[in-house]
């Protein structure tokens, strides 16, 4: 729980924020938290149907692509760290989980 990441809202920023923690990984987790890249864990929360909404269909077809691939680094099993929940209005953020209006919560370490 610690280490996912909850990200609320997925528009420009919220989306930007997302790809820059997935270069993080890429680039630098392999380095220095091998053991840790297992645990990781970055979920992007949307109340809409759809990331992007302002965005053609082809840009948010390829950032969900690009978002959602399988990362594979050397000596650490294969990752797919990030989650897209799309329709998910969140109702409250405590110290520990976020929840959800219908009625669901998942766990976070960062929000």
């Amino acid at each position: 729980k610690e280490l996912t990441f909850v990200i609320i809202g997925a528009g420009p920023t919220g989306i930007e924020f997302a790809a820059e923690l997935l270069d993080f990984i890429e680039e630098n987790g392999a380095r220095f938290y091998k053991e840790l890249l297992p645990y990781v864990r970055i979920k992007i929360v949307e109340a809409a149907p759809s990331i992007l909404r302002p965005f053609e269909d082809g840009m948010k077809e390829e950032a969900i692509r690009k978002l959602t691939r399988t990362i594979e680094l050397g000596g650490v099993p294969t990752l797919q760290p990030l989650e897209i929940l799309t329709n998910k209005l969140v109702s409250e953020v405590s110290g520990n989980f976020v929840y959800f209006k219908d009625g669901e919560k998942i766990p976070y370490g960062m929000s």
